[in-house]
This record gives C-alpha cells, structure tokens and sequence, in this order.
C-alpha cells in the first residue's frame, strides 16, 4: 500500500535539499530527477506542487534544466496543461515550464 503522506515528506525534503548548488548535483546524479516528475505525474495535489517546485529549484543548474526537459517533456509540456485542474498546481507548473522553455 502507498503512503501518501510518506511520499508527500519526501517531496517535501527534495525542495529542501534543492536548494543547495552541491545537492542539486548529487540529486541528479543519483537519479531523483525521473521521480519528481513521476510525482508530478500521479502525485496528491499537494506532492505535486513540491514536486514542481523541487524540480524548478532543480532546473537553476545547467545540467539538470537539460535533463528535466528532455526527461519531462512529453508529461510536462504535453500532458500536464491539458490534464491538471488544481490551480496551485497549476501555477507552480506552469512556472517550471516558461523557466525551461517548454511553454512561453
């Protein structure tokens, strides 16, 4: 069974983590990225909003801003305007899509 508040801290302690340069990298690395947007993807509404709001804290590095988009594209750029009906949601989203360029 899941535990959704179980996941919900664990996106919450990604945005935390998120924060520091050296973290960012280490996230990476250790493959957190495809997770978070997984989490985007079939997360509570509150772990999406953390989860989006890891991954745009995620996307300040280079590196990683590649990876989300190229990793995401199709369930950030395609799927998720269309799909999501929780406003702050919505708009945590939609912020991570214009900063990596995906909508204008």
């Amino acid at each position: 069974m899941i535990n959704l508040a179980k996941i919900l801290k664990l996106a919450i302690n990604a945005v935390n983590l998120s924060y520091n340069a050296e973290n960012k990298v280490q996230i990476a690395r250790e493959g957190g990225i495809s997770p978070l947007i997984a989490l985007v993807r079939d997360g509570t509404p509150e772990a999406k909003v953390e989860a989006a709001g890891a991954l745009l804290n995620l996307a300040l590095n280079a590196e990683n801003k590649v990876q989300i988009a190229r990793e995401g594209l199709e369930i950030l750029g395609r799927i998720f305007p269309r799909s999501e009906s929780n406003d702050k949601v919505k708009n945590k989203m939609n912020n991570l899509l214009v900063f990596l360029d995906i909508l204008g």
